[in-house]
């Protein structure tokens, strides 16, 4: 077949995987790092997908993901909210970079716990 860019439009691949039926208590790559989280309390603030190369049919894609930032900043929620940034790195058959995912997730205390007077 000949080697033609994908059309633009949303690919499967950067879908967060998963099983079917879903999973009732889903977990992400970032909580199975074992990075060390406030609570399992979670909010995504944000996702950004560069695109560096022509990704094209027939392609087989591999990815990885590691952890871009990790830092403290107070929010509504939690005074000592995580922010966790992690980048999903997706590359060729040839192993070319072809796209960053970036994915920025609030990680927070619950509300039971903060007014139990945890000041962590």
């Amino acid at each position: 077949y000949p080697r033609t860019p994908a059309p633009p439009t949303a690919i499967p691949i950067f879908a967060l995987p998963g099983r079917l039926p879903p999973d009732p208590e889903p977990r992400s790559q970032v909580i199975d790092m074992g990075l060390p989280l406030l609570d399992r309390n979670f909010t995504n603030m944000g996702r950004e997908l560069e695109f560096l190369r022509p990704v094209c049919v027939g392609d087989r894609l591999a990815t990885r993901t590691r952890i871009a930032d990790l830092f403290q900043n107070p929010t509504r929620l939690d005074p000592a909210s995580l922010w966790i940034v992690s980048e999903d790195l997706i590359t060729n058959g040839d192993d070319a970079l072809v796209c960053v995912v970036r994915n920025t997730l609030l990680n927070f205390r619950a509300e039971a716990e903060l007014a139990a007077g945890a000041d962590q």
